[in-house]
């Protein structure tokens, strides 16, 4: 859809409207604003003049196009002469189809090749390749040698045309490239010509090799003179970067996969029908592989890390889609026609060869016509859907005609009828590469063009096959019928259909009969054609565009924010008088743009060549050669993307808008912040406007790391730890806490990396591992100092970067305790570490920086994006390629160092009962598979699980919320709505059960560890306490999640108590959640009717945990941590609960009995034992007590389910207002 806004500043603009793009998918082109007859090209007067060598090129790119033209008919015409020399006529459509395999097949990497490598190399390679390959036809002995010359011929055959078309799209404005097109489309179809008219004479009297060798001296003079005269691009690429670095970009899985489907599909339609019938196994079996790996490439091109052989966001959209739709179908009409007609003449009017080379010259030009009026058409006028329209009306118009040629018909019906189809394939060429051209920036060209190329190619392949197909099935079935009873009828039909030759031996009334079987056979073929050609019809009927906007004129930059500004005063001034204030802060911006105007410098030389269409004809504004000296490579990305990425989609706030034009407006002479290759090659001259200008763009650039490294505060300077400690150090921290602090790539964060960028970072993994050391109490107690000292100066002096972040995020699982529960700094340290974080936009989506300048097919806003170049210049790194291993994983770096900070402010707040603060962003909306990289790190797997736990929660509350609230109807029944409620929640769970277990669980019974169900079983529990306390939740739920709770919290303390060993670096958080976890299971406890059974049971256990969390915060003597503090209120808290019960027992009914206990003596001992020396008195905690700490987490739902198992509905009096909030620390109910 499209917004239009109808203001004064649109009116302002002229006849241009602003239209504002809010869909996904900017090709996708809404009916609603296109007119009846859209355009896809805004004309223009601007002038442009061809570059030196200009028609030098033209000359080289010319002769390669007309060989490749000349070389696409020439087996047409003589492929039966060829098929009878080595008697193979049933294969002889191989000579075509093995050359359009390998030129489909290779033709979209010239596109992505040259993007990597430059023009020259592609145009070089496909140059020699065509001519190595002429030149093995040339001199082949057989048909396989031949065959197989073909497809080396295709291999360089495929990089002629689009090479052509590439090149002239670096030196051509789009809007000047429809006469160039159309001049090349020419070329092409005046080689066409001379090979569908000479070939068959040069068969005839000279002999069919030389319609191979004669094209090898054209092939080196283009050689020869692209050699002097041709110049690669100025790419974003450079292979000084090393090779394996460049051809990491090239997909090669996609084109092997590409060659494989095709081949084998071919294999599949040449068998069918001709060698075997179309049942056999074989046949079958090769069609249904073909399409299996269809699939496989569909898959590799939506998830390869390459550049795709056809990138599938081209292929999204009404315009595309059907563009190409219609694309593949005009290349089966045309090629399959293009097949038929010599067979026709040959075979139904017994023409040689040179006579049918003399019917298909005439009819030919109409091809480079039609290619003509097509250029001037979309030159003039820029329509290109009528185009395509009216080229597959002749297409599919001039195949119904030839399908009505007799089988003796008037001679000039031979020609007439033949006119409209090439015709109409001249025109629908060049319209449908330019609908696509123009349906994506300037960037996407070279790539654009050669997918369209590749889908036309797969077009004829199929045209060939199944025309050809349908004729060899024709004469298997219809021949021996057709020559009745005759000696030998096997073979006779094997050689009529070998050889076009074998017809002429047959006696008159034979030849007869089989000359009317292939005109039978040819015929459908034609009927298959008109059918394709039909469908394109449809295609292009549906597919639909609009006017690109015009640029000239158009305001840009500072220019428009300016414009923007002016008439939101006038708006604001509505109804009001004039504000002097106003008129100030307008002049101030006019002075301003003064001061960017007399520096000369053009909105438009910013944008250059690598904009849309639309930005390519403003730039011609700029001077008379139209050259931009401008660094591309090293230009900052807001100044690589597109006009219409500048507009208020592109921007989240005012101030981002002004910081757009900032990197818009530089002056010539400043060199861009983000460029140090510009800095070098300007030997940095300066002047006083330059220097303003580089106050602006410096003031508003995006936000830059600022490293807290140096001397004066790096831990092995000032001598706080040697190196071989630091060592020590950072290897027990990597092999022993990882697990429990996610954020860091154990590959990254060496310690000579981390030093390199983060002295707090680098002390805080320090102090971290000093903690869990025995022997190093006084070098944790100078590291820890050290560590707060770093963590003032970094707040203070507003040092920034991802290892601040992370050092924030380290520093809080094992922050020493404070005088009160909120004393110590943890809420702090995430608020500084969401800020930097957010500054330094870890919170957005990492998208290739080739796909964020294109910005026609994100599935995401441009406000959640972030491309991977400016990513990488924001954290220090501006020379380093994206497409390195190192930058993958910093990139990827970013990308954790967010998830873990959503992770743990999560679970701080969740443990601390506090708001969310880190919001859910794209980035962990989308996180599910995240894991999964050639570059990730271990504990990935863990952390995205908690992060899609934490993050789906929202969902699920949302669920049981509305369940409560329909519990308030009176008709409602309650225990149909605790069992809905229920079955959400086991769902929600056992789905995330189902899929984690799999995918990080640890053994063969695949166990979550120790730390992760932890948290999983926290968070079920906070959801129970949820539902219990939920104001209308009905009895019957509260009465059915006491229980659950109480399962949930006794699971918590289980996992904790076996999962000891593992848990000794535990995070401070998750001795809140346990501590929560047995507060929960005492309240149930604590207060009873007549007393319960279980009570002893789980005060036990309560103790048990209790042991575990001082065990854990006193591992070592100066560890000190939190778990230790809570251990020791807990058992205070279970002492208080136990006194109370005796004193309770003491006045009651003694009718306790035993509790149902399930099979658990089999189990073992249990893993943790209480504390030998705990003051709490044995026979009043658990008479005859249950083992929980031994249990599973069946057993201990039976034992909760025992009958007599009752808990006092109101809890003991003490209830939670909103367990959401996890206030839940009632200490004084406990204590007081």
């Amino acid at each position: 859809m499209s917004l239009s806004i109808d203001s004064p500043a649109d009116m302002e603009l002229g006849t241009h409207n602003l239209t504002i793009q809010t869909s996904t998918d900017r090709n996708s082109v809404d009916e609603n604003d296109s007119p009846d007859q859209p355009f896809l090209i805004a004309p223009d007067e601007d002038s442009w003049h061809p570059p030196p060598g200009f028609a030098w090129i033209q000359t080289a790119i010319m002769t390669n196009v007309s060989l490749n033209g000349f070389d696409y008919t020439i087996t047409a015409t003589t492929y039966a002469t060829i098929s009878s020399e080595f008697d193979a006529a049933n294969t002889a459509s191989w000579l075509t189809t093995s050359y359009l395999i390998t030129a489909t097949a290779f033709q979209p990497l010239y596109g992505r090749v040259s993007d990597i490598f430059g023009r020259r190399i592609c145009f070089f390679t496909s140059t020699v390749t065509f001519a190595a390959g002429c030149l093995g036809c040339g001199i082949a002995k057989n048909i396989i040698f031949l065959n197989v010359m073909r497809a080396l011929t295709g291999f360089g055959g495929g990089g002629l045309m689009t090479m052509a078309t590439i090149v002239n799209s670096d030196m051509i404005p789009f809007r000047k490239r429809g006469m160039y097109q159309a001049m090349q489309n020419g070329v092409f179809g005046f080689g066409s010509i001379a090979g569908a008219s000479f070939g068959g004479a040069i068969a005839d009297h000279i002999g069919w090799r030389w319609c191979f060798l004669a094209q090898v001296p054209l092939s080196v003079m283009a050689f020869v003179v692209g050699w002097y005269v041709l110049k690669d691009q100025e790419g974003s690429f450079s292979i000084d970067q090393g090779l394996s670095t460049a051809w990491k970009r090239v997909d090669f899985s996609g084109a092997l996969l590409l060659v494989a489907a095709i081949s084998i599909q071919l294999l599949g339609l040449s068998l069918g029908g001709n060698e075997l019938p179309w049942t056999s196994p074989w046949v079958v079996g090769s069609l249904i592989v073909s399409v299996a790996l269809f699939a496989a490439f569909l898959k590799v091109e939506a998830e390869t890390g390459a550049m795709p052989v056809i990138p599938l966001r081209m292929l999204r959209g009404r315009l595309p889609v059907f563009t190409q739709i219609a694309n593949v179908c005009a290349g089966m009409a045309a090629f399959g026609y293009l097949f038929m007609l010599p067979l026709f003449f040959q075979v139904v009017l017994l023409d040689s060869a040179t006579k049918v080379g003399a019917r298909l010259a005439i009819p030919s030009l109409a091809t480079p016509i039609g290619g003509l009026i097509a250029g001037i058409v979309m030159s003039r006028w820029g329509q290109l859907i009528p185009l395509v329209r009216t080229g597959v009306l002749l297409m599919a118009f001039g195949n119904a005609l030839v399908t009505s040629f007799g089988f003796e018909d008037a001679a000039w019906k031979y020609i007439v009828y033949i006119f409209p189809a090439n015709l109409g394939q001249g025109i629908v060429y060049p319209a449908i590469l330019f609908t696509s051209l123009a349906s994506f920036p300037h960037g996407d060209h070279a790539v654009s063009a050669s997918t369209t190329y590749l889908i036309r190619s797969l077009g004829t392949v199929w045209g060939v096959s199944v025309t050809s197909a349908i004729v060899q099935t024709t004469l298997s079935v219809r021949l021996p019928d057709a020559l009745g009873e005759i000696s030998d009828k096997r073979s006779v039909i094997d050689e009529i259909r070998h050889s076009v030759d074998a017809l002429k031996k047959l006696s008159p009334e034979l030849q007869l009969r089989a000359r009317h079987v292939y005109y039978d056979g040819i015929r459908y073929g034609f009927m298959a054609s008109t059918a394709m050609a039909v469908l394109g019809i449809c295609a292009a009927f549906v597919a639909n565009g609009r006017q690109l906007r015009k640029t000239h004129g158009k305001r840009v930059g500072l220019d428009k924010a300016l414009f923007q500004v002016e008439q939101a005063v006038k708006r604001a001034r509505s109804g009001r008088q004039q504000s002097n204030e106003d008129d100030k802060a307008l002049t101030q911006m006019r002075a301003l743009m003064g001061q960017l105007d007399g520096n000369e410098w053009s909105p438009g030389q910013a944008s250059n060549n690598h904009g849309s269409a639309e930005a390519e004809v403003s730039s011609s504004d700029d001077g008379e050669n139209g050259e931009d000296t401008t660094d591309q490579t090293s230009m900052s990305d807001f100044a690589q993307r597109t006009e219409e990425s500048l507009a208020v989609d592109d921007a989240e706030n005012p101030l981002q808008l002004l910081a757009r034009a900032s990197y818009f407006q530089p002056s010539r002479d400043v060199p861009s912040r983000s460029s140090p290759q510009n800095s070098r090659r300007r030997g940095g001259a300066t002047s006083g406007g330059s220097t303003e200008s580089s106050s602006l763009e410096a003031f508003f650039s995006g936000a830059k790391v600022n490293l807290d490294v140096g001397s004066d505060i790096d831990p092995f300077e000032l001598g706080l730890i040697s190196e071989e400690e630091g060592d020590s150090l950072f290897t027990y921290f990597h092999a022993n806490l990882a697990h429990t602090r996610w954020g860091l790539d154990s590959t990254l964060h060496t310690m000579a990396y981390t030093r390199s960028r983060s002295a707090f970072l680098c002390t805080s993994i320090l102090a971290a591992s000093a903690l869990f050391l025995p022997t190093a109490s006084a070098l944790s107690k100078r590291l820890s100092n050290h560590v707060n000292t770093l963590a003032h100066r970094v707040i203070l002096r507003r040092h920034k970067s991802i290892e601040i972040v992370l050092a924030f995020m380290i520093n809080i699982p094992w922050m020493f305790p404070g005088q009160h529960s909120t004393d110590d700094e943890a809420c702090v340290y995430i608020s500084m570490a969401t800020s930097v974080a957010i500054d330094l936009s870890l919170h957005k989506v990492i998208v290739p920086t080739e796909v964020l300048q294109q910005g026609s097919n994100l599935a995401l806003a441009r406000g959640e994006c972030l491309d991977s170049r400016t990513a990488l210049a924001m954290d220090g790194y501006p020379d380093l390629d994206p497409w390195t291993d190192k930058a993958k994983r910093l990139l990827r770096n970013r990308e954790r160092c967010w998830i873990s900070l959503f992770v743990l402010e999560r679970g701080m707040s969740l443990a601390r009962g506090r708001p969310f603060v880190v919001p859910v962003t794209r980035l962990v909306k989308d996180c599910d598979s995240w894991y999964r990289s050639a570059v990730g790190d271990p504990q990935d797997g863990p952390l995205v699980s908690m992060a899609v736990l934490r993050r789906d929660l929202d969902g699920l509350f949302s669920t049981v919320r509305a369940l409560c609230d329909g519990s308030q109807n009176p008709v409602s029944d309650g225990s149909l709505i605790a069992q809905s409620i229920q079955g959400a929640i086991e769902r929600f769970f056992d789905q995330w059960y189902t899929e984690w277990g799999v995918s990080i669980g640890i053994g063969p019974q695949r166990r979550l560890p120790p730390y992760v169900d932890i948290l999983v079983t926290h968070t079920r529990l906070s959801t129970y306490g949820g539902v219990i306390n939920h104001p209308t939740a009905p009895i019957e739920v509260r009465r059915f999640f006491r229980t659950a709770g109480l399962s949930s919290a006794l699971n918590v303390m289980r996992a904790a108590i076996q999962g000891e060993a593992q848990l000794h670096s535990m995070p401070n958080n998750t001795a809140i959640m346990i501590s929560f976890a047995a507060c929960f299971a005492l309240t149930l406890s604590a207060y009873t009717s007549g007393g319960s059974t279980l009570a002893p049971s789980i005060r036990k256990l309560i103790d048990e945990a209790a042991g575990v969390l001082e065990r854990i915060g006193t591992i070592t003597q100066h560890r000190n941590g939190l778990s230790a503090l809570y251990g020791k209120y807990l058992r205070q808290i279970v002492r208080k609960a136990a006194k109370q019960t005796a004193a309770t027992s003491s006045t009651a009914p003694q009718n306790l009995t035993s509790p149902a206990v399930p099979e658990v003596q089999s189990m073992g001992a249990p893993v943790s034992t209480p504390n030998s020396t705990s003051f709490l008195n044995q026979q009043i905690l658990w008479p005859e007590p249950l083992q929980f700490s031994a249990m599973s987490d069946d057993q201990i739902d039976q034992v909760l389910n025992q009958p007599g198992n009752e808990f006092e509905p109101s809890f003991g009096g003490l209830s939670w207002e909103d367990m959401n909030n996890f206030d839940w620390l009632h200490w004084p109910e406990f204590v007081g």
